[in-house]
């Protein structure tokens, strides 16, 4: 049953979030609360508008969601809306933040309408009044599905999210991932991709396993906010790939990317098979982080045999001179070996490589002088 506008009754909704909340405090998780999906506000995408109380063929007042954006007495029954919702849950600090509109490119009455300024003063006008009467400063954000530059992410978010989709025909996922990143650099705001996982249509079983392992694994040796969230998560337990968070979880024990400033760093491999593989690292003098890749993971994985690399020698540069510990990841299996290496006069480290397939990643920690 539908309710009209500015009315708020206690629904099952209400009490799920109430729930929700509970387990999130209970299993240490955090919640990124969307107020508004697209499909709410849009006729065309998802379209739900057909059932919203706010369309005045339900006994609202609004001919069309684009007047949600200007419609005076629209925008103070919203604002009524977020005062309950933040009196209501903001006590929680398992809110992570308030993430007012997603999709914003997927609303109104035309796909073009999210470019227009109405838009912009919207979500300005809501994130300052939210801002204003949330007395514990949850973060705030708005997702677009698309690359955009404008003066809700540039102004309005407190930190950027998107969508990784991508067509394997045309391009690959780690590219993609490294043009995002870049992309929103301008912004110097935390980023991280909120929905990925092939196209929005899905992909094949094997193709979207490997999305999953080069999301993790990739975006993790780019400066991103946190890991990639795959949106096919039913797929994750019918196919019961929880093991692949479970060794990615444990190759990151014990790295604090918030107390150990990480740049970018090259990887010089040589060695038989070397202008196969791909690589990208992240460090310090006293760390490094470094992920080998077969190309052909970039590309269609149904039925593909991959060959054996065997040694392989990597090189890392400017090191502290000492001992550093050198654990070895498939990214797989787990852990496969861990050893001890000298860093030569120069600063140099050379790691030999154990033989692997597809891809191997290699921690180098800092121990001992």
């Amino acid at each position: 049953m539908l309710s009209l506008p500015g009315y708020y009754v206690l629904t099952r909704k209400r009490w799920k979030i109430d729930k929700i909340l509970e387990f999130a405090e209970k299993y240490n998780i955090y919640i990124q609360l969307v107020i508004i999906n697209h499909g709410q506000l849009s006729t065309w995408c998802d379209q739900e508008w057909d059932d919203n109380p706010y369309n005045i063929k339900n006994g609202g007042f609004l001919k069309s969601p684009n007047e949600f954006f200007i419609d005076e007495r629209a925008k103070s029954l919203f604002k009524n809306k977020l005062r309950y919702i933040i009196g209501r849950w903001s006590y929680s600090p398992y809110i992570f933040s308030w993430e007012i509109l997603n999709e914003i490119n997927l609303v109104g009455s035309e796909r073009d309408f999210y470019k227009r300024i109405e838009v912009e003063k919207w979500f300005k006008e809501m994130a300052e009044y939210i801002k204003g009467i949330d007395v514990y400063n949850h973060l705030i954000t708005g997702h677009y599905t698309i690359l955009v530059d404008n003066k809700i992410v540039s102004e309005s978010v407190d930190y950027i999210i998107t969508n990784a989709y991508y067509d394997f025909n045309k391009q690959n996922l780690s590219d993609f991932l490294r043009y995002i990143y870049r992309f929103n650099l301008k912004f110097k705001k935390p980023l991280f991709v909120s929905e990925y996982g092939g196209t929005p249509m899905g992909s094949s079983v094997e193709n979207l396993k490997r999305d999953i392992v080069i999301g993790l694994w990739y975006s993790f040796h780019l400066p991103f906010a946190s890991t990639p969230l795959f949106w096919w998560h039913r797929f994750i337990d019918e196919f019961n790939l929880f093991y692949l968070y479970k060794i990615f979880f444990d190759y990151c024990k014990g790295i604090d990317r918030l107390k150990m400033p990480l740049e970018e760093e090259n990887i010089n491999i040589e060695g038989y098979g070397k202008n196969q593989l791909f690589s990208i690292g992240i460090g310090n003098k006293f760390f490094s982080s470094f992920l080998l890749c077969d190309y052909s993971v970039l590309k269609n994985m149904e039925r593909k045999d991959f060959p054996e690399y065997s040694g392989i020698i990597c090189f890392l540069k400017n090191k502290k001179i000492g001992k550093f510990k050198l654990e070895y990841y498939d990214l797989e299996k787990g852990k496969i070996e861990e050893k001890e290496v000298f860093t030569e006069e120069n600063g140099d480290i050379k790691i030999e490589m154990p033989s692997f397939k597809k891809w191997i990643a290699v921690k180098a920690t800092f121990y001992g002088e």
